[in-house]
């Protein structure tokens, strides 16, 4: 899920383009703008937006379509403008998913470091059983010296 920042930005893209086409209400400033005269329209909708439409079409190119757009739009043209904004969006939004791979990587790596720790001591604890076992072989084996010791000199 994308940060709430990211999320609304992807909104407002989202929004504006709607807006562009026609097909969105208007927000309260936008009501207010219109009421105010500073923007005009008699349906109550945006009217369509050229540069929210060449907007919502760069979103649609790949990366090779944007870098030939952009070798022949003029520095500072609005195309250059928004293809920038383009390129800058999907850096940022690979950058995004980069840093939820790595969150990600980083949870895996926590795994594993527990169950590291629990295999450490599941071997300690195994070699404690064994140390123990070490011993009661070699108390074993001094009852049956003693007791072998014990027959024979009973019997010379």
């Amino acid at each position: 899920m994308l940060p709430k920042d990211l999320r609304m930005n992807a909104r407002y893209r989202a929004a504006t383009c709607r807006r562009a086409a026609g097909a969105f209400p208007l927000s309260r400033l936008e009501s207010r703008l219109r009421r105010s005269g500073v923007v005009e329209s008699d349906d109550g909708k945006i009217p369509p937006d050229e540069e929210a439409k060449m907007a919502y079409e760069m979103m649609g190119l790949s990366a090779e379509e944007l870098a030939e757009r952009l070798g022949t739009c003029d520095p500072g043209s609005i195309t250059h403008t928004q293809i920038m904004s383009e390129i800058q969006r999907r850096h940022l939004f690979a950058q995004y998913e980069a840093t939820e791979v790595l969150k990600q990587a980083a949870l895996v790596e926590e795994k594993a470091a527990r169950v590291s720790e629990i295999a450490a001591k599941a071997a300690l604890q195994n070699t404690k059983y064994m140390l123990w076992s070490a011993m009661a072989a070699a108390a074993s084996a001094a009852v049956s010296l003693a007791a072998t010791i014990i027959v024979l000199s009973a019997k010379l």
